[in-house]
């Protein structure tokens, strides 16, 4: 995921994998890890990620970054720290159809179920009471800070080139699915007009 800006817009075409991969980060993934609001589907399949747009939200209508660096990294972060999770929650389900509670982790049980455990975060971590995030999340996200600006500011100067053919990509996807949902033309209405022998129906072009 650390990577997904790395592929090479040249090529990408042919692996279709590739292209999946990067059509869900920035079509499902980017949005919920933003916001909707900020990267809805109007806006995502017209503006690159770092143009700035006033958004209707915002009262003061002011230009701000679609996709913040901050947002981006923290989706990331996220990513990270619970994907381990979700893979065995997602293992367990399907080994066990038949039960709705998955395992949680206990560290008081002796590290009991401990691949139900967050990668940083947790009940036993931070320095609240309740838990919060291990020291190690926050060197993760300001890694992530650093490299999504280096990426950024190699696609400002080089012609902004991966974005763009990301661009490409949600354009034709949210084209498709404007014209395919489509509404139908309203019938058109008819009239009755009555002559001396029968009753004709008559369509009025509007």
């Amino acid at each position: 995921m650390e990577s997904i800006w790395e592929f090479d817009p040249e090529t990408i075409d042919d692996d279709e994998d590739q292209k999946k991969f990067v059509i869900w980060h920035t079509d499902v993934w980017l949005p919920e890890a933003v916001g909707l609001e900020n990267f809805g589907e109007t806006t995502r399949s017209t503006n690159l990620i770092t143009d700035k747009v006033a958004l209707s939200i915002d009262i003061k209508k002011e230009k701000k970054v679609l996709v913040p660096i901050t947002g981006e990294a923290f989706g990331l972060l996220m990513f990270a720290n619970c994907r381990d999770r979700w893979l065995a929650v997602f293992d367990w389900q399907a080994k066990n159809p038949h039960l709705k509670t998955v395992p949680s982790y206990r560290k008081c049980d002796g590290e009991q179920n401990i691949e139900f455990k967050n990668r940083w975060s947790g009940s036993n971590d931070g320095e609240r009471s309740g838990g919060g995030w291990n020291s190690d999340a926050f060197l993760y996200y300001n890694d992530m800070m650093a490299k999504l600006k280096e990426i950024r500011k190699k696609e400002a100067d080089t012609g902004q080139k991966r974005f763009l053919k990301v661009l490409e990509y949600l354009k034709a996807i949210h084209s498709k699915k404007r014209k395919g949902g489509k509404e139908k033309a309203p019938p058109k209405k008819k009239k009755l007009e009555r002559t001396s022998a029968e009753i004709t129906l008559v369509t009025i072009d509007e």
